[in-house]
């Protein structure tokens, strides 16, 4: 398990520096003293290593989370066409004022009962049962389409993953070569120093 370090500076470390320096201290002459900077070697180093940034960045990766959603979204119309042959109920309420006694001949007395507040409810309620008993393929075909889209998004999100990997990977031993290589051009320069220096 190959490791490497990355300095940390924790968010609650952050906020506590910030409120702590907020209130600046005074000195014998009243005027206010500006606070100490932390320098880059106070800085804890933690390593990490790959099997640990790859799981970190599953799990706060935005193409992955837009994945599973797509994945949940598939298996809801899967389920939907599924059900596809079940009969459904539609049911449709309707409620409005009207005038309490109406006469259809007579439109102005029907708004004088509106200005007199003379008017009552109107309600109605429909309620419609639908059965399909042949959809010539329809429902088949649906229930198809939605595995076919399940196991579609499901492979859309296994290819996100693993080009999240891909991407970590070549990062991760990029910079191992990168400060392998800084490492080797250190070294050499003490050699090349030295030798110049045995040579004088």
């Amino acid at each position: 398990m190959m490791l490497l370090p990355f300095r940390v500076a924790p968010l609650a470390a952050l906020v506590t520096l910030f409120f702590t320096h907020t209130a600046y201290a005074q000195d014998a002459t009243g005027a206010p003293e500006a606070p100490a900077a932390k320098s880059v070697e106070d800085v804890p180093v933690r390593l990490y290593a790959l099997e640990e940034i790859q799981e970190a960045a599953r799990a706060h990766a935005a193409s992955l989370t837009v994945a599973d959603a797509s994945i949940r979204a598939a298996e809801w119309k899967q389920f939907q066409a599924d059900w596809a042959w079940s009969p459904k109920l539609q049911a449709n309420a309707f409620i409005a004022p009207v005038p309490a006694e109406t006469d259809v001949n007579n439109v102005g007395a029907n708004i004088d009962e509106f200005l007199a507040l003379n008017i009552g409810p109107f309600f109605r309620q429909t309620v419609n049962v639908v059965l399909p008993l042949y959809t010539f393929g329809r429902i088949d075909a649906a229930r198809r389409l939605a595995e076919l889209n399940v196991r579609s998004s499901k492979l859309e999100r296994r290819k996100a993953e693993l080009e999240l990997h891909h991407q970590l990977t070549q990062a991760y031993w990029g910079l191992k070569l990168a400060r392998s290589f800084t490492q080797m051009l250190s070294d050499g320069d003490e050699l090349v120093k030295e030798n110049i220096e045995e040579m004088e």
